[in-house]
């Protein structure tokens, strides 16, 4: 392992007070914009994470000085910051589209990334205790001689042990796959690769497109964008057994979009309960826009497709959406830019999909290039990062949902939510457990009925038609009903 003393400068920015937007009849309390870093270098590409204090710790890439920086915010817009490369051997391989990637589970918190001109020298993957930004302990991870491994993700584990999804190509970024290797002994070396994408995806992965992991108990998800004949659809592939196997995929992305080009725009996504809320960029309609998607663990049951902010024009472009949440409370940011501008949208909900605000611009200046952005969620607060380019520097707000919401939250829960539409084989729906659910005919007569467990009701005993589900909640919980289209 590599220690060293390091030394932490500060950096202190003067910003107004606080901000509050109006978001759909709701409102979120908007800390003031602050600056990370002195300006002048190239700072790119920034990711966030809350500490174990519940802090914000933004890390990002610096092309100027071949360097991984990280911060710590101590509040008052002051923020410590260190180099977290000092010790690596080779240059961190950074840019727009690629850099450090972060988890964090509260306690335990990682950073990994590539080196190298060209992404063929070793991945590093720190170790930070209770999720503070040092040298930490480090770690190296080497590809077998032949072999190059590029563009890791992480995800953090129980028992203090991390899983990196890795790309890994032939020389020259051929024969591109993913790899999964997890940490054992506390973080401190690596069980043999387990094989992600393959048999399970067809052709190869797409060798410019970041891929993300993340994990939920003995759940684990790897989700990339996949190149089949220059098909680049997104694909998840899961494993129940943390990470040991991969069993089950599916393609998620039903755009279709073709390209004899690498999108370098990779999916992100969170895990809520037994399901995955994902986002991902495509240009097979309307020139390049972002999307968001539900899909359930264990059946891969797809929800509707959500585009993210319907009826920009063509001129629009979207790109780079990342999203964080916890169960139905979600938010969303991606960056927008028509002739050289760029600004960073967000949009949110504590209903899930279904609930999402209108679309607001997260920075207060609107001049300039605002790229890049990243988001996180914990202790009912939205924490989101950008790269500024007028400045070079890394941008932070935070936006937290007011006690009040709470309320709202119980009483749009009761709009009975079902999907797909039209449903097939099963069908998916936004209910307490316990409730009372029945299937009726159009006659009335109750064709199908139990009690809902949270899992995707399965429907494929019933023919094709219209029919009405209703629900009797638990309680005081009120009955509802909606009409059903089944089709196979």
């Amino acid at each position: 392992m590599l220690t060293s003393l390091v030394f932490l400068r500060f950096s202190v920015t003067v910003v107004p007070g606080l901000l509050v937007s109006s978001l759909v009849g709701q409102s979120l309390i908007w800390s003031a914009e602050e600056e990370i870093g002195p300006g002048g270098l190239d700072y790119l590409r920034p990711r966030v994470y809350l500490a174990a204090n519940g802090e914000p710790v933004v890390l990002w890439g610096d092309d100027g000085m071949h360097a991984v920086h990280g911060a710590l915010s101590v509040g008052g817009g002051l923020w410590v910051e260190m180099e977290v490369s000092a010790l690596v051997q080779g240059h961190p391989y950074v840019g727009d589209w690629t850099g450090p990637q972060s988890a964090s589970d509260g306690t335990d918190a990682w950073a990994v990334y590539g080196t190298g001109s060209s992404a063929d020298g070793p991945i590093y993957l720190h170790h930070f205790v209770n999720g503070f930004p040092s040298i930490g302990d480090t770690l190296r991870i080497d590809p077998p001689a032949g072999e190059e491994y590029k563009l890791p993700s992480v995800a953090a584990l129980p028992n203090g042990e991390a899983a990196v999804l890795v790309m890994r190509t032939a020389s020259g970024w051929l024969d591109a796959e993913y790899i999964l290797i997890r940490t054992t002994a506390g973080g401190t070396a690596f069980l043999p690769p387990v094989p992600v994408s393959t048999p399970i995806a067809p052709g190869e992965v797409c060798d410019c497109c970041t891929g993300e992991v993340m994990s939920s108990g003995n759940t684990v998800v790897a989700l990339f964008r996949n190149n089949d004949n220059n098909l680049r659809s997104i694909w998840a592939v899961v494993s129940n057994d943390g990470g040991a196997t991969f069993g089950a995929g599916a393609e998620v992305d039903p755009t279709a979009w073709t390209i004899n080009a690498c999108p370098s725009s990779g999916p992100d996504a969170y895990i809520a309960g037994d399901s995955l809320r994902f986002v991902f960029m495509s240009g097979a309609v309307n020139g390049t826009k972002s999307y968001g998607r539900g899909l359930h663990l264990q059946t891969l049951g797809l929800g509707p497709l959500i585009d993210l902010w319907p009826g920009q024009p063509m001129s629009q472009s979207q790109n780079f959406p990342r999203i964080a949440g916890n169960a139905d409370t979600l938010g969303v940011v991606w960056q927008q830019g028509q002739a050289g501008q760029f600004e960073i949208l967000f949009r949110w909900s504590v209903t899930g999909w279904g609930g999402l605000s209108a679309a607001d611009t997260v920075h207060i200046s609107t001049t300039g290039a605002q790229k890049n952005p990243d988001i996180t969620f914990g202790n009912g607060a939205f924490h989101i990062v950008w790269q500024d380019a007028p400045s070079a520097t890394v941008h932070y707000r935070k936006a937290t949902i007011p006690s009040d919401v709470a309320v709202n939250e119980h009483l749009a829960q009761q709009a009975l939510m079902l999907w797909p539409v039209p449903a097939g084989d099963h069908l998916f729906l936004n209910a307490p457990e316990g409730a009372d659910f029945a299937v009726h005919d159009a006659p009335g007569r109750i064709v199908l009925s139990r009690v809902f467990t949270g899992a995707p009701i399965d429907v494929s005993v019933l023919r094709n038609g219209v029919f009405t589900i209703s629900l009797n909640g638990p309680g005081a919980f009120p009955l509802r009903r909606r009409t059903i289209l089944i089709a196979r």
